[in-house]
């Protein structure tokens, strides 16, 4: 939601005016702040709720978080097993 419902139609309009004068680049800057936003948010939630946890381990938390169990296991195994593509099978060549 761009609006909270407390937004009076003046303040969004002027927003939305604000929002259309931004270049591509700004406007992309802008959805890379609130991503780095988000994932602070959520690492500060993981370190709470994990005291002892040392940051490899935070890490692994986030992608269980962000990705799943079984997604996030796939792409730790694949990154420790030294693959350069998350996405190429293995066993491709093999099979010819």
């Amino acid at each position: 939601m761009l609006f909270s419902r407390d937004t009076s139609p003046e303040a969004r309009r002027i927003l939305i005016e604000i929002l259309r004068k931004k270049t591509p680049a700004e406007k992309l800057a802008m959805v890379d702040e609130a991503i780095a936003f988000g994932r602070e948010l959520t690492m500060t939630g993981l370190r709470m709720r994990n005291p002892g946890a040392s940051a490899s381990e935070l890490e692994v938390l986030y992608l269980e978080h962000m990705l799943g169990q079984d997604l996030a296991r796939n792409i730790l195994a694949a990154t420790r097993a030294g693959r350069t593509s998350l996405l190429a099978d293995p066993d491709a060549r093999r099979r010819g």
